[in-house]
């Protein structure tokens, strides 16, 4: 059974559930993929697979004007990330 998306969702929250999983996946099957998780998390919330929630997060966050109530990631280098506030 699916459970709902939290009323503001965010996505990098949903990748750190998913990398969490990968991290409890590879204790049984040591060639887990980041990818299988991803699907697990979608699944989780109902969705068929990663890209479906990724659009609908996307597009309640851009229904929103860009903000949402939580502070939100942007990348400021492909190795470092940087928290900023949304209001």
């Amino acid at each position: 059974m699916s459970q709902p998306l939290p009323a503001h969702p965010d996505l990098e929250h949903l990748r750190k559930q998913a990398k969490a999983l990968l991290r409890d996946l590879r204790t049984r099957d040591a060639e887990a993929k980041l990818a299988d998780a991803l699907h697990l998390v979608a699944r989780q919330y109902g969705f068929p697979n990663w890209p479906k929630p990724k659009a609908h997060v996307r597009s309640i966050v851009q229904s929103a004007g860009g903000s949402m109530a939580s502070p939100r990631w942007t990348s400021t280098a492909p190795s470092m990330w940087a928290k900023t506030a949304t209001r």
